[in-house]
């Protein structure tokens, strides 16, 4: 199992739940930490 399968589905999941401003947001803070 690779560890890039996690996020992307995670990354897909938000986006449909979230709008765009708030995926860039959360994908900065992800990147940040």
């Amino acid at each position: 199992m690779s560890s890039d399968q996690l996020p992307r589905n995670q990354l897909v999941f938000i986006g449909r739940n979230l709008n765009t401003e708030s995926i860039k947001t959360q994908l900065i803070e992800c990147i940040a930490i």
